[in-house]
């Protein structure tokens, strides 16, 4: 190596060497001091993303188990307050038991009565007063159940209802849906022909042939008079054999059993026309007739269509001879009395349905083929029934359950006349609707809408002047802006309903003419969906008329059809706790809630079916005794608000004990990314002390060695 003064290169790499000591040992003092192996985006670019990432859960969740302690806190303070109300209600229950008794004096009825009043107030008062955070704990008003949809038909619906085909119903329950079309795997068969009856004659051997899971079956129409081979006869004539083992006999088949309604006997069926009596005495039950022809040949006729065939037994071929068809009047009974017959063996069933002839599988979807009876029932079209739809909901996937259900809508009036839309109505003639809570001081109602009839008013129907008509009423109340819908059902019935389902819908006054009685109506059978594990924003959008009103294209939204106003006040709430949970990321909504409803607290919600508290009569010993049913019912009321609000304190209690474990595996995971090995950097400190000593040493020597230069020039 040459001697140079202008570099000194061995300087310049001491220089180079000491300062990536030096900067090693920076990051490595920087470690210790912050106990972080990462502590900048060039320590490791991959590691950061990940643990900030982790971080990031770990503080969503660690909030997210707040939310939940809150939540729980919420929900011990409406428990807390209900144990109070139970306490109410068994002093209820004493007084009422003393009041029935009897023989107390006026002014003792007069303590009991106001003590229980005292109690009512009370319970309203805690229903009322009681908060958390400044939020109210209990419903102020009887809202809609999110978790519970019912149908609003005007009639009572059945498993074998048919659906309208081509119509569909879809459940919506937070981010997932299920739609289900009538006549897709329909396991009903309805008829076009909607005029039929059993005894509609059909062609004579007119078929049809019906498959299923169970298999393929073809039923044809029997022949339904039966003529005998022998003439002559006379009524005096005597029978072969009257009597013994080969006594005459004959049987019919009917409901897809044999029964013998004749016998011949040596007492009263020994001549031909005793056998006559005796087969239209017996045979009467099943529509069966014997008579002789112009021939004097024995005639059977069946003219109900309720037997499949007949049967002679014994001599009774000897007598009369083979039977042979004479008259083609087979009818439509005949082929349901075999399919009837047979459906032990294919699970199908024929029924009359409103004119139409309707078959039904249990057994898989059904269909027709070789329909030789088109002529009389016309085409045997694939529908499907509610119980299809019910097997469909429940198979979806979604948690939710269908079933009928008998029902009262307390957001549902029906008028008593059958009216049509171009009705006038009187002028002056008034109607005011009402729903909800009434306020107690200024005695308003939660809603309210009040129609007066103009005299002046336009027909929209007929564009006459002078009156309104049924159709300006409906077009008022639906354009009032408050949540009231009216319109005429299938019957001609006007229907008021209440969407925001607040509950205590009421009419007073009248449109004598139009309106007739507006009450709620009575228990019908319903579709309902309910979701069991309360996740709410249970939605089902209704196309099919078959159950209710459908007002346009797009269908109507059946959301929060709370059935009954007392059946379960703990599931007809807006309040509770709705406790957010997320580690960061909401893919959905639905998951990320925990809902605990908490329905309304006031005397008049909770009670039986038919009466509440408020309304509950302690002042004599016949009031008393039936207002412990009702206090009875408000007990177990409380009990099940409880119930439901115990359910949702232990789910928010294990959900943050989930949560708690989440986090300390994310801290782990974080940890093993992020966190510095001290010993392995109190190593590499050691290390680094060191080189950086020898690198300073080493620089000072290289600098020396430059010094040796000068002494060539001496």
């Amino acid at each position: 190596m040459a001697l140079s003064v202008l570099n000194n290169i061995a300087s310049l790499t001491a220089q180079n060497e000491l300062a990536v000591t030096n900067n090693n040992l920076q990051n490595t003092l920087f470690q210790l001091s912050s106990g972080s192996r990462i502590n900048s985006g060039a320590d490791d670019p991959a590691g950061l993303s990940i643990a900030d990432g982790l971080q990031a859960n770990i503080t969503a969740l660690t909030q997210s188990a707040q939310n939940a302690t809150n939540g729980v806190g919420q929900l011990q303070v409406a428990d807390g307050a209900l144990s109070q109300v139970t306490t109410l209600l068994n002093r209820a229950v004493t007084l009422a038991t003393e009041a029935a008794n009897g023989g107390l004096t006026a002014d003792q009825y007069g303590s009991i009565t106001n003590e229980y009043s005292s109690i009512l107030s009370e319970i309203n008062r805690i229903g009322n007063a009681t908060n958390f955070n400044g939020n109210a704990v209990f419903s102020a008003t009887n809202t809609a159940n999110p978790n519970e949809v019912v149908t609003t038909a005007t009639s009572n619906l059945g498993v074998n209802t048919v659906l309208t085909s081509g119509k569909a119903t879809s459940v919506q329950l937070g981010g997932e849906s299920y739609t289900y079309t009538a006549g897709q795997n329909a396991t009903t068969l309805v008829s076009a022909n909607g005029s039929l009856a059993t005894g509609t004659q059909l062609a004579d051997g007119a078929a049809i042939t019906l498959a299923n899971s169970a298999g393929t079956v073809t039923y044809t129409a029997n022949p339904l008079t039966y003529t005998g081979a022998v003439t002559g006869l006379a009524t005096g004539t005597a029978l072969t054999s009257y009597s013994g083992p080969t006594a005459d006999t004959l049987s019919v088949w009917s409901g897809g059993a044999q029964h013998t309604i004749f016998t011949a006997s040596n007492a009263s069926a020994s001549t031909i026309g005793e056998a006559l009596n005796t087969i239209n005495a017996n045979g009467a039950a099943y529509g069966v007739t014997a008579s002789l022809n112009g021939n004097n040949a024995l005639v059977i006729q069946l003219a109900s269509g309720s037997v499949t065939s007949v049967v002679g037994g014994g001599d009774f071929g000897t007598d009369f001879g083979t039977f042979s068809v004479t008259n083609n009047t087979d009818t439509l009974g005949d082929i349901m009395n075999q399919i009837n017959a047979n459906s032990n063996a294919d699970d199908m069933t024929a029924s009359l349905a409103g004119g139409h002839l309707q078959i039904t599988s249990t057994d898989g979807a059904i269909t027709a083929s070789g329909n030789t009876m088109a002529a009389a029932v016309g085409t045997m079209n694939a529908t499907n029934t509610i119980q299809d739809l019910i097997n469909g909901i429940n198979g979806s996937g979604l948690g939710v359950t269908a079933s009928l259900q008998s029902v009262t809508n307390p957001n549902q009036l029906v008028g008593g006349l059958t009216v049509a839309s171009g009705t006038p109505i009187t002028g002056g003639e008034s109607l005011t609707i009402t729903s909800g809570a009434q306020n107690p001081v200024t005695g308003l109602y939660a809603n309210t809408y009040t129609y007066t009839a103009s005299s002046t008013a336009k027909d929209p129907v007929t564009g006459a002047t002078g009156n309104e008509s049924v159709q300006g009423l409906i077009d008022d109340i639906n354009d009032s802006g408050t949540p009231f819908h009216a319109f005429l059902d299938t019957a001609g019935n006007l229907q008021i309903t209440d969407s925001s389902y607040s509950g205590n819908l009421a009419a007073t006054g009248s449109v004598s003419n139009v309106t007739g009685n507006l009450a709620v109506p009575a228990a019908t059978t319903q579709l309902e969906i309910t979701d069991p594990e309360n996740r709410g924003d249970l939605q089902v959008r209704n196309y099919d008329a078959t159950f209710g009103y459908v007002p346009d294209a797009n269908g109507v939204a059946l959301q929060g059809g709370n059935t009954n106003s007392f059946a379960n006040p703990a599931m007809t709430g807006s309040s509770g706790a709705n406790v957010f949970i997320s580690d960061g990321n909401v893919t959905n909504p639905n998951y990320n809630t925990i809902s605990v409803a908490v329905g309304s607290l006031s005397t008049t919600q909770i009670g039986t079916n038919s009466t509440t508290l408020q309304t509950a009569d302690l002042s004599s010993s016949t009031g008393a005794s039936a207002a412990l049913t009702v206090i009875n019912g408000a007990i177990s009321d409380v009990a099940s608000m409880r119930g439901t609000i115990g359910a949702g304190i232990n789910r928010l209690n294990s959900a943050t004990n989930v949560i708690n474990t989440q986090v300390q595996n994310l801290t782990s995971a974080q940890s093993s990314i992020q966190d510095a090995n001290v010993g392995q950097v109190v190593a590499s400190l050691s290390k680094y002390q060191i080189l950086e000593q020898t690198g300073i040493s080493a620089l000072a020597q290289a600098n020396q060695n430059q010094q040796a230069i000068l002494k060539l020039l001496q």
